[in-house]
């Protein structure tokens, strides 16, 4: 019999499609896995989740216009919540735990975990325009946390310090980003921000 946690982080992922004649569908159930984020396309839709012990979760459905689908579980070799995802053509992102920023290459199937980033520091979102100008927020978690900003420009990721986001005051956190283009982008997160 299952227990209560293992009910709790049981998940259902439900989605609107063409091919459901816009009907919710399950498409997967009784995972042992908590899953955060669920981001792309009925053809390529990414979902993760939480690190039991043996990695964290980066399931991958993929079909053909919504019909064939099936899912595969990734190895990412690395330990740690993940929070968010965001895929794009070449590649994907995904962030969590520990200061986990994690660059998938589509073409050689292989993750790699980005240096920098404290290990106090749990990053809740990514997002890009495109893959060329990432923004990536969180924030170290307890009373005396701050948030945190990391962006990624030709390649590069380096911390982002805006005159802006140190005016939150101390123990803010940022949880997700999202926008329009690299230049016109929200941040949100506790305190009202």
């Amino acid at each position: 019999m299952a227990t209560a946690r293992q009910l709790l982080i049981s998940f259902m992922i439900l989605s609107l499609c063409a091919a459901c004649e816009s009907e919710l569908s399950l498409l997967t159930s009784g995972q042992a896995e908590a899953f955060f984020s669920v981001q792309g396309e009925m053809d390529d839709l990414w979902v993760v989740g939480a690190d039991q012990g043996s990695g964290p979760v980066v399931l991958q459905l993929q079909g053909e216009q919504g019909r064939n689908l099936s899912w595969t579980r990734h190895d990412t070799g690395h330990s740690g919540d993940i929070w968010w995802v965001q895929p794009f053509e070449q590649e994907v992102i995904l962030v969590g735990s520990d200061g986990l920023i994690l660059e998938y290459d589509r073409s050689s199937n292989s993750f790699q975990r980005i240096n920098g980033p404290a290990a106090e520091i749990t990053f809740f979102g990514v997002w890009g325009a495109d893959s060329s100008d990432l923004w990536v927020v969180g924030g170290s978690l307890g009373a005396d946390g701050n948030g945190s900003v990391w962006r990624r420009q030709d390649g590069q990721w380096a911390e982002h310090n805006e005159a802006v986001l140190t005016e939150a005051e101390s123990g803010t956190l940022y949880f997700k980003v999202d926008g329009t283009a690299a230049d016109d982008l929200w941040i949100v997160g506790s305190r009202g921000i």
